[in-house]
């Protein structure tokens, strides 16, 4: 409890539970870039596996690095969202 506060802050625990993405997988379109990045390691600091999926191998590779090194399941996903081939994949490659 802060001193200077008359409510105590809640615990990592009870915002795990209440708000945890444990057991969750999110799949970040444009997630090799600076903003897909930041919220891939949001969502993955709150629990979920993240899959980056991006056009470029190496950047998905790049960014999957700067997750696991936050502690932050992830893997990663070549796909271009404007053939719907590539998306039909990525799906196929999530459900296996």
């Amino acid at each position: 409890m802060n001193k200077n506060s008359l409510v105590s802050e809640p615990s990592n625990t009870f915002l795990n539970q209440l708000f945890g993405l444990h057991g969750q997988v999110a799949v970040i379109i444009g997630g090799a870039g600076e903003l897909g990045g930041a919220l891939a390691a949001g969502l993955g600091q709150a629990g979920s596996h993240i899959v980056i999926a991006d056009t470029d191998r190496e950047s998905c590779d790049r960014r999957g690095e700067k997750l696991t090194a936050l502690s932050v399941s992830a893997s990663s996903a070549v796909v271009n969202i404007t053939q719907r081939e590539s998306l039909e994949q990525l799906l196929v490659h999530r459900s296996s």
